[in-house]
């Protein structure tokens, strides 16, 4: 906790120096017009709901990873090496991301996520050794990284204009 601490402490003292902006109008209880537009896109309505199920796969290997470990007796103070691995390699693949996203689409950079993320579940569904778990995290940075830059892509695409 003294380690997050100090580190979070010089990001408030940035976020506390940022200029302020004073909003351009207020914002109104109900909904503009453009949000009914938006909502009739059935293909970007479509795509947010196959997003809903990817990131559930995603939610439920932060939530659950500890419990997986203490299940299966690994050492705890481990976890967070898994989630560090997976932030290592989405680095890399957010950076390269843009071309794979070029070369085969952004539903299909959608689809290779998807069987990254499966075949990461399904190495850790025989509960390999804790080594072999923390290597898997590598798919996660992976699919991670894929997921989220084509997602922006497609939403981008998708939605109408304003």
């Amino acid at each position: 906790m003294y380690a997050y601490a100090a580190l979070t402490f010089p990001l408030l003292v940035v976020i506390a120096l940022l200029p302020g902006r004073i909003a351009e109008h207020q914002a109104s209880a109900l909904p503009s017009p453009r949000v009914w537009d938006l909502l009739r896109q059935l293909q970007l309505m479509a795509f947010i709901a196959i997003s809903f199920v990817v990131t559930i796969a995603i939610t439920i290997n932060s939530s659950f990873l500890p419990l997986y470990y203490a299940d299966l007796h690994y050492p705890l103070a481990w976890v967070g090496l898994n989630f560090m691995v997976a932030a290592a390699v989405e680095i890399p693949c957010f950076y390269l991301s843009g071309r794979l996203i070029t070369r085969f689409g952004q539903m299909q950079t959608v689809v290779i996520e998807t069987a990254i993320y499966a075949a990461k579940y399904a190495i850790m569904t025989w509960a390999p050794k804790a080594h072999i778990v923390i290597a898997a995290q590598a798919l996660d940075g992976i699919a991670y990284a894929l997921f989220w830059s084509a997602s922006v892509d497609m939403v981008n695409r998708l939605a109408p204009t304003g």
